[in-house]
């Protein structure tokens, strides 16, 4: 009986992933079109976000390599609709972690004032 009833519910679960699936699209789609590429940040050696004053472009990080800086991308960004399928679902299985992969998108600069005014600093990976 109880079986009969799970199989009996196998179309209503499929319907509610579909419409999942389909509002974490639109989702995906809006991180692409505002987060596409911002989240790319310049490391020291010791793996270390190098602050946005110091290095602002990749440019300025490369250049800056005999320091052992390196320009490179986070494995959680929304450079594609698939990459922010996945941040997504990061951000759903873990609500209280989304702060420690969030920051290499946030610049901290004068095209920023809101960052600033959140007091959020590159590097730290526990919201204050």
């Amino acid at each position: 009986m109880v079986v009969n009833a799970l199989i009996q519910a196998i179309p209503a679960i499929f319907n509610v992933l579909l419409v999942c699936l389909v509002f974490w699209l639109i989702f995906s789609i809006m991180g692409v079109n505002l987060f596409s590429g911002r989240f790319k940040h310049c490391i020291d050696a010791e793996g270390l976000t190098v602050h946005y004053n110091v290095v602002s472009s990749r440019n300025e990080c490369l250049a800056l390599s005999y320091l052992n800086y390196s320009w490179t991308n986070p494995k959680i960004n929304f450079d594609n609709v698939l990459n922010g399928y996945l941040a997504l679902f990061q951000v759903v299985r873990a609500a209280a972690d989304w702060a420690a992969w969030h920051l290499p998108g946030v610049p901290i600069g004068p095209a920023s004032r809101w960052a600033a005014t959140l007091n959020v600093e590159v590097g730290k990976t526990t919201p204050r």
